[in-house]
């Protein structure tokens, strides 16, 4: 995993995931999505350690690599980086 990819803290909970709330964001459709950083250490077929899971309404997308800043990203960056999952 690159230095700047994945989780950035070690604050992994025994869900799969980090302890940290999710961050809401409404995209330029005006559909309210949300998203965590999860671990994925132990799913098989993982691409990764850890992704981000994007929960819109009717869509769920997973991105493999993402800053480790994910969180500071506005909605318009976090609406872009979704869609390259």
């Amino acid at each position: 995993m690159a230095k700047d990819e994945g989780p950035k803290d070690a604050a992994w909970s025994a869900a799969g995931g980090t302890n940290a709330p999710p961050v809401i964001f409404v995209d330029g459709r005006g559909e309210r999505w949300s998203v965590i950083e999860r671990d994925t250490r132990n799913e098989p077929g993982a691409r990764a350690d850890c992704c981000l899971v994007f929960s819109g309404e009717n869509t769920i997308r997973r991105v493999w690599k993402y800053s480790a800043q994910w969180r500071s990203l506005s909605p318009e960056e976090l609406e872009a980086l979704s869609a390259r999952g």
